[in-house]
Parts: C-alpha cells; structure tokens; sequence
C-alpha cells in the first residue's frame, strides 16, 4: 500500500533541496534549525506553507519562480487519471497531449516575456545613465564657468574635479542655481 503523499509545497522543498545538491543537513544547519525539521516539512508532517518555502530555499538560491514551476510539474505528474464516461469525453491520452502542448506553448510565452522584459528594463537603465550623464556634463561646464565663486557649504573652494560628498554639493548648488 503506497504512502500518503505529502503537500505540493512538501514534495517541492525537497525536490529543489535534492536538486540543489543539498542535504537536509546542510540546510537545516544553513537555517539554524535541525535536520529533522527539515524531514518533517518534507515528508508533510509539518505545515508547510508557500511563505516559509520561500525562505527555505532561498538560502539555497532558489528562486520563486522555481517554485511555480515546480509545483506546476507535480499538478501534471499526479493529475488523477479517469475513463472518460461519455463519448465527449477527452481520453487519458488526449488530455496528456493537451497539457504537453500547453506547457509549451507557456514555456514560449514565459521566454518571449523574459525577453521584453529585459530589453525594457535594460532601455530603461540606459535612459536614466544617459540623463545622468548629460546632467553631469551640464554640472561640469557650469562648475567650470565660475570655478573662482564655487564654493562648498562649509566656506572651502570646492575643487573642479570633485568626488563624493563635494560633488553632491556641488550637484546640489547646481540644481539650486536654475542652470
């Protein structure tokens, strides 16, 4: 007689533990707690839940959207197969082949949006260094202009070259003055 089977979340910890190549050892001494806490959440025994998941394994670099995935393939792996009762019905075989298709066309759909995403974020970092850089330019050329009145708010003459905190007043002195 088979076992009962533990929690999605439960079977998720320790498929992405084992995966990882970590022991319940290793990450119950990573964590702080013992290994048998680890065996508890693993075999069910103990209340898992997705928050605390996420915990556990973001210690072994695990992220999230692992997880997702994980627990999608189980949902597959241990759908409850029935005989159609009626001749509409999909057979085993047919919902096996629909759930292939979908899985790939979601694998797709997944990468094609990990690619936008990216080429947005990455557009975005380039605009705001391109801002950035021009207002660092405009900042060069007005320090320059009038590098004799430049001077910080302690009363120094702050240098034409200047770094760190001279240069966020002299940043801030820029802004202030309307350019």
């Amino acid at each position: 007689m088979p076992k009962p089977r533990p929690s999605p979340l439960s079977a998720a910890l320790r498929f992405l533990r084992f995966a990882s190549g970590w022991s319940e050892e290793e990450l119950g001494r990573a964590l702080g707690v013992t290994p048998a806490l680890i065996s508890r959440y693993e075999r069910g025994t103990k209340k898992l839940s997705r928050e605390r998941l996420e915990e556990l394994l973001a210690v072994i670099g695990v992220p999230p959207e692992a997880i997702d995935a994980t627990l999608y393939a189980l949902d597959l792996s241990l759908a409850p197969e029935s005989l159609p009762s009626s001749p509409y019905d999909l057979t085993p075989a047919e919902l096996r082949s629909i759930h292939r298709m979908a899985a790939v066309a979601g694998q797709a759909a997944v990468e094609a949006t990990r690619a936008r995403l990216t080429a947005n974020l990455q557009r975005l970092l380039a605009e705001r260094a391109r801002d950035r850089a021009d207002e660092l330019s405009a900042v060069r050329s007005w320090v320059l202009r009038r590098r004799p009145s430049i001077v910080s708010c302690d009363g120094a003459v702050a240098e034409p070259v200047a770094g760190g905190a001279a240069l966020h007043r002299l940043l801030a002195m820029f802004r202030s003055s309307g350019r």
